[in-house]
């Protein structure tokens, strides 16, 4: 797909321009500045949308970063003097 927006690109550039139309230096230049950007516009909306999205995950450090929020993991603490509880019944359920 790039190829053919790089022609494109090169196209313009002689249609307006009056440039060589069939140099591969200049195509080659042309579809590296296409592909910087192309690439750059897609990073920035889709840190966008990932921060939109999953607010709860991430969120925006830079235009192109995204950081994900650290949850703390809460372990429970018995209460001194507390017994584990411990079935009966031999592990199986009554009544099914």
């Amino acid at each position: 797909m790039s190829r053919f927006l790089g022609w494109g690109i090169r196209f313009i550039h002689h249609a307006l321009f009056n440039g060589t139309m069939f140099t591969l230096q200049y195509y080659i230049v042309d579809t590296l500045v296409l592909l910087l950007f192309a690439t750059a516009g897609f990073r920035y909306y889709r840190t966008k949308q990932m921060a939109s999205m999953y607010y709860w995950l991430y969120e925006k450090n830079l235009a192109f970063l995204l950081e994900g929020k650290i949850r703390e993991q809460r372990v429970p603490v018995r209460a001194a003097g507390a017994k584990e509880h411990r079935r009966n019944d031999g592990g199986h359920c009554a009544g099914l």
